[in-house]
């Protein structure tokens, strides 16, 4: 066994989820730990580690899994989601060759949560690895299991382990089978893109300029998807360097598309090597998906004509068809302007909206400065979701909040278990079965800045400030949200970290926001909110339904709200 359970400590499990009208991700808590959110924060830190693991995948960060999963299980053995903990933990393990551990772990989790959603992966997983080791007859246990589990045996695992079943036994080596004649998606291979026209991109650089691939009509350029942790594109750097340098005045071009988990240390980086070229920080993800990348590094040469004519190119490859692409576009006649124009001075036309007028029509659009300034509390009630991968859903309770634009108390009901969390401008309490517990200040800096830029980022409170110039802001472009063309508009939140508002160009409302969450040093995630169903109340339009998704997705339909009522001071102080 790798872990004992642990003495009930006298709590039932909670559940906490404040997305509401503050637009959390959702954080899930056991109050059997003397420290809720700390028990939260080492399941996203873990789940932080297994998501670094689908881009690189190293024997450190599979060990720091294994180490991180098997203290948490046996920390935190009752947690909500400690199934999932198992299957980390167990398909780490088989992945650095440690499988009877791995299968001991996946055994341990089908014997005491039969019924846990990850018991179908672990079952797949535990033939699969019984295979590996030639132990045939145990893994057709574990597959003919799962095909007869009374939960998952209709389900796309079960049917895996159907087809399994249909191979010889000395042809199973512990890998899925592939389908006859399986393909890539359209346009997965980036071969298939030669001879087709780019597709182009409207996004702003890393130096703030705007960034499009009509912008450099006329010129041949080099599209170069990579990251800082990818090691063959580091490897790559100093030829694709070599290559800019001699072909940078002969209309040349580099736009780097890095696939960064942050900004850091990809500015770090380029500041360090003196990487001259032009930088996107594709931290949405807008343009690896318009090429369908999926791996690093990947190129895509395309012609002053805008066709890509070579991809992944690599090494003397890479400067030889560089070579020969500029000299044919050199050569062509020079009977029309190639480049387009720079920022043209006095008498030129502007094309960049007044974002002023944007925010003025959004302010309109939701209710009017003056009644939106009126706005001093709002008591909210709502009903929250979890939709997983696999298209189940579950049911998150109820919750009902308090609040100002500087502090909240919200009160939740799942699963006949209710509990509340107070934020009071500067501290953190929780409160099960009457006891009242605090986080404190010195450990939890990084979530008191986040619940100050989760107030801040409310509507009603945000656009006002916006139109007054109380925050920062700055104009990117234009992004379809759901097909409708809306203005982004980028936000500098209390904590100093930016916040991506998209306003739509139809109705004006809100529809979007986009930022980055890190708390507790469990990594960075990239959050984005979607604000549906605006209806009015007293005069004001609000979103009754939103949802949010950084991996996962969760919704909240708002099914009461109340503004400017009376809220009892005592909520908030409930050390008193």
């Amino acid at each position: 066994m790798f872990v004992q359970n642990q003495a009930d400590r006298g709590f039932g499990r909670f559940f906490i989820f404040l997305l509401t009208s503050l637009l959390l991700i959702g954080f899930y808590a056991n109050f059997a730990d003397a420290n809720p959110i700390k028990t939260a924060y080492k399941y996203q830190e873990i789940k932080a580690i297994a998501k670094g693991l689908k881009k690189e995948q190293t024997p450190e960060a599979l060990e720091k899994l294994v180490e991180k999963s098997n203290e948490f299980i046996a920390s935190h053995p009752e947690y909500k989601r400690v199934d999932e903990v198992y299957y980390l933990f167990g398909n780490a393990l088989v992945q650095l060759e440690r499988v009877e551990e791995g299968i001991q772990a996946f055994e341990e989790l089908v014997e005491k949560q039969p019924d846990a959603r990850y018991v179908r992966d672990c079952l797949l997983e535990l033939g699969l690895a019984y295979d590996k080791l030639g132990k045939h007859d145990e893994a057709d246990i574990a597959y003919k299991t799962l095909i007869d589990h009374p939960k998952y045996g209709s389900g796309s695992h079960a049917t895996r382990a159907k087809k399994i079943l249909e191979q010889e036994k000395t042809d199973r080596t512990g890998e899925l089978p592939k389908a006859p004649g399986a393909q890539p998606a359209p346009g997965a291979n980036p071969s298939q893109w030669i001879g087709q026209p780019a597709t182009d991109f409207q996004v702003t650089g890393l130096n703030g300029e705007k960034l499009s691939l009509e912008k450099y009509r006329g010129q041949v350029v080099l599209l170069d998807f990579w990251a800082t942790w990818c090691g063959p594109c580091i490897v790559e750097i100093p030829n694709i360097k070599k290559t800019y340098e001699k072909y940078k005045d002969q209309k040349f071009q580099i736009i780097g598309i890095s696939l960064d988990r942050s900004k850091e240390p990809l500015e770090a980086y380029i500041e360090k090597e003196g990487l001259a070229w032009i930088h996107y920080w594709d931290n949405t993800q807008k343009v690896s998906r318009l090429y369908k990348v999926q791996a690093i590094p990947s190129t895509f040469l395309i012609d002053g004509e805008g066709v890509i004519r070579k991809t992944n190119l690599r090494g003397h490859a890479l400067e030889h068809a560089v070579a020969d692409l500029v000299k044919e576009n050199l050569e062509k006649p020079a009977d029309a302007p190639t480049d387009t124009p720079p920022d043209t001075p006095d008498g030129a036309q502007n094309t960049e909206p007044n974002v002023k007028e944007i925010i003025n029509a959004a302010v309109a659009a939701h209710g009017g400065l003056e009644k939106l300034e009126a706005v001093k509390s709002l008591v909210m009630e709502s009903h929250s979701f979890e939709h997983f991968p696999d298209g189940s859903m579950q049911d998150e309770g109820k919750s009902k909040t308090y609040f100002y634009t500087n502090k909240f108390r919200s009160e939740w009901d799942h699963n006949n278990r209710k509990g509340s969390m107070i934020f009071d401008g500067e501290s953190l309490f929780m409160i099960a079965d009457g006891e009242v517990k605090r986080l404190p200040l010195e450990e939890g800096k990084s979530y008191v800045d986040f619940f100050k830029d989760s107030l801040s980022r409310e509507p009603i409170w945000l656009l006002p400030k916006l139109l007054k110039d109380d925050v920062p802001v700055q104009y990117l472009g234009t992004e379809e949200v759901k097909g409708v063309p809306a203005s982004v508009l980028l936000v500098t939140q209390p904590s100093g970290k930016k916040l991506k508002v998209f306003i739509s160009e139809e109705t004006h409302y809100v529809v979007q926001f986009g930022y980055d969450l890190e708390i507790g040093g469990g990594g960075t995630e990239n959050v984005v909110v979607f604000f549906d169903d605006y209806q009015d109340v007293d005069g004001i339009k609000i979103p009754y339904h939103r949802a949010t998704k950084n991996g996962e997705y969760r919704q909240v339909l708002i099914t009461d709200i109340a503004l400017n009522a009376e809220i009892d001071e005592a909520l908030f102080r409930p050390e008193q």
